[in-house]
């Protein structure tokens, strides 16, 4: 079920990353299929590990801020993905947080109606 999740995980990254590449100026994805994968593996990677680390150290202030603080998580997920991977390049701040809305939305709903329905 975790190798369900994960895979899941990264196809909707893909598709965050495609859609923000098509409609976000300032968010620039410059890479073949394969490159897209990568990123997109890259990006679940860092969400799933560095980001579950970030959200137990940081799980009053998420508390405290009503889950707000997760999305700057989440940002900051993005951001190191876009550090170590030249295939991404994101040129603005607004850029950064609109492009981690619609990962957060693509992710976010579609994971509980798929997985609920595989169970």
């Amino acid at each position: 079920m975790f190798i369900l999740k994960f895979i899941l995980r990264i196809l909707l990254n893909a598709g965050g990353i495609y859609i923000a590449n098509s409609f976000i100026p300032g968010f620039m994805f410059e890479g073949t299929l394969l490159d897209l994968g990568i990123a997109a593996l890259a990006l679940t990677i860092a969400n799933d590990i560095l980001g579950g680390i970030l959200r137990f150290i940081f799980r009053p202030i998420i508390f405290i801020t009503l889950g707000v603080f997760s999305l700057i998580i989440s940002i900051a997920t993005l951001w190191l993905t876009d550090f170590f991977l030249d295939t991404i390049t994101i040129s603005s701040l607004s850029a950064l947080l609109f492009t981690t809305v619609i990962i957060a939305i693509l992710n976010l709903p579609l994971i509980k109606t798929f997985i609920g329905k595989i169970k």
